[in-house]
């Protein structure tokens, strides 16, 4: 007996992502990202230099919290609609227009951190104290040591895309089910491709599957 993998066309509606509840069309999504860039803008420029004490710490992580909110958003709706397909083309654009996008997005938050980092650290300490961030500014304080220039963190922020490539290469190639042939375990002929292997074969209750599909 053989069990055959399914191509991705074929698979039902049923068992891919519904995600209505993020956003309602592709083009809702797009608008999304559209939005978010100016909104990035928009707040690195009223911001910036605005950092002085806890209550203005706090006011400015307010908004950064609502930008990652929506960055979260977005990024999840592009990779999840990927993860469907990624030999579909239109996918492929809707993923590719976040990380497009990403870079820029980015490079307009990182005044935050910058300028966190050269207050004096007294002024960090009695924030935690009243903040809803504590964690946060903790983390960020342990950061002081280490922390680069505005300019090129922000330079760093920008290229983020490209930083990526390698990673987003092996991703991409990982899941684009790419046949490595059959294997046979208990008498049965089983299909291999990574994400199958990944996740299923090599996590099986079944020794003898887990043994013949990683020596495939």
């Amino acid at each position: 007996m053989t069990q055959k993998l399914v191509s991705r066309d074929d698979v039902q509606p049923l068992e891919t992502w519904d995600l209505t509840d993020i956003f309602e069309s592709d083009e809702a999504y797009e608008n999304a990202i559209k939005s978010l860039v100016t909104r990035a803008k928009n707040f690195q420029n009223h911001f910036t230099n605005t950092l002085t004490d806890k209550q203005s710490i706090e006011t400015v992580l307010d908004e950064y919290c609502d930008l990652l909110i929506e960055i979260d958003r977005v990024g999840n709706y592009a990779q999840l609609q990927y993860s469907v397909d990624t030999t579909d083309a239109e996918k492929q654009r809707l993923s590719a227009l976040f990380s497009q996008n990403y870079g820029e997005i980015s490079s307009c938050l990182t005044f935050i951190e910058s300028e966190l980092l050269q207050l004096d650290p007294q002024i960090i300490k009695d924030a935690i104290k009243t903040t809803k961030y504590p964690y946060y500014l903790t983390r960020l304080l342990k950061k002081q040591p280490y922390q680069l220039h505005p300019e090129a963190e922000k330079t760093l922020a920008h290229m983020a895309h490209a930083m990526n490539v390698p990673s987003e290469i092996y991703e991409v190639t990982k899941m684009l089910d790419i046949d490595f042939g059959q294997f046979e375990a208990n008498g049965q002929v089983y299909n291999m491709d990574y994400t199958t292997f990944e996740g299923i074969y090599e996590d099986s209750a079944d020794k003898e599957l887990r043994h013949q599909s990683f020596a495939h």
